[in-house]
């Protein structure tokens, strides 16, 4: 009923802050719904469930619980410091008689210490003592007060460095936070040195891998390109007839053309000089104004080998064979003398 009242008739309520030793008002809180506070009853904040939730523009920002016979725990208090969200808690009977009343105003304990009295909560036990009868320790994390103190009851000496700290402390861990950070630290050393060891070994045996790999196939390829260089010899000097035997059909196929066509075109597009171009002429060069190109017949291939290609060279005996037996033999004309 209390957590619907407060859902409720969020606009009316005032929350006053007090210090929880010496009942000060420290401030009060008031959450309008014109300034974007919404309620939520029973919302879960996984894995907690918190009684009123108040939540800003959809952000979660205030926790209302209602306290009927036990307070909220530790690490549900820590929890909600963690995630930055403030924590108000309020007594049941409160809320129900402020709403009966009409005055719609309930007080809460501050979280804040308080720079009027001298007493201070013991992180232990959670009772409230003077600053003479408390001993400072390390705060734990999430803790709500920026310092921490111990009464004589829970105070224990860490067995490892010797510092104050708190009895229950000592039960769950064995050691004061300091002592648990640096065995933290210790732990996270050792396993980044591992890891880093871990990676350098993998990195080395890779690199090991890869270079066997490469001299084997180094060793693999100086096999492979010594068989195929004797390979390629020994081809070489059976198909040497065959290469040969090609070429010279091929060279035959090119002066039967020659002598077929009786032309051959001439390596050069002008005559350097006058004289030299009168020279051609004279030995029967003559111009395709066609084919834009200088050539002689085949009966002159020899007298202007000079003007002929490296190829066209090498086949004028050739066409010279070819042309004697198209032509046929030539008969000399003898003349007798008149007898006396």
């Amino acid at each position: 009923m209390a957590k619907q009242y407060l859902a409720d008739y969020l606009d009316k309520w005032t929350f006053v802050e007090k210090c929880p030793t010496c009942r000060r008002v420290q401030g009060t809180k008031q959450f309008q719904i014109s300034q974007g506070f919404a309620a939520h009853v029973e919302r879960r904040l996984a894995p907690l469930r918190m009684d009123v939730m108040l939540t800003e523009n959809g952000v979660n920002c205030v926790a209302l619980e209602v306290f009927h016979t036990h307070a909220v725990d530790q690490d549900k208090a820590n929890s909600l410091s963690r995630q930055n969200i403030q924590l108000i808690e309020v007594r049941a009977d409160e809320v129900i008689d402020a709403y009966n009343n009409g005055t719609y105003r309930v007080e809460f304990r501050s979280s804040k210490i308080c720079q009027v009295c001298s007493h201070r909560p013991c992180v232990d036990c959670y009772r409230s003592f003077d600053l003479s009868l408390l001993t400072e320790v390390a705060p734990p994390i999430g803790f709500k007060y920026p310092q921490a103190f111990v009464c004589d009851q829970c105070f224990e000496n860490c067995p490892s460095c010797g510092e104050a700290t708190y009895r229950d402390q000592i039960n769950r861990r064995n050691f004061c936070l300091d002592c648990e950070e640096s065995i933290k630290r210790q732990r996270l050393e050792i396993a980044e040195q591992q890891n880093k060891e871990k990676l350098k070994f993998e990195e080395d045996k890779k690199n090991d891998r890869s270079q066997i790999e490469k001299s084997e196939k180094i060793g693999r390829s100086k096999i492979i390109g010594e068989y195929e260089n004797e390979w390629w010899l020994l081809k070489k000097d059976l198909n040497k007839p065959l290469i040969e035997e090609r070429k010279r059909a091929e060279k035959n196929a090119r002066a039967e053309a020659i002598v077929k066509a009786d032309r051959v075109n001439l390596n050069v597009t002008y005559f350097p000089s006058d004289e030299e171009k009168f020279e051609a002429r004279r030995l029967g060069v003559d111009w395709d104004r066609a084919a834009k190109k200088w050539w002689i017949p085949a009966n002159k291939m020899k007298v202007c080998e000079r003007w002929l290609s490296v190829s066209d060279c090498e086949l004028i005996s050739l066409v010279e064979q070819l042309l004697k037996k198209k032509n046929g033999p030539q008969r000399t004309m003898f003349t007798q003398a008149n007898p006396r």
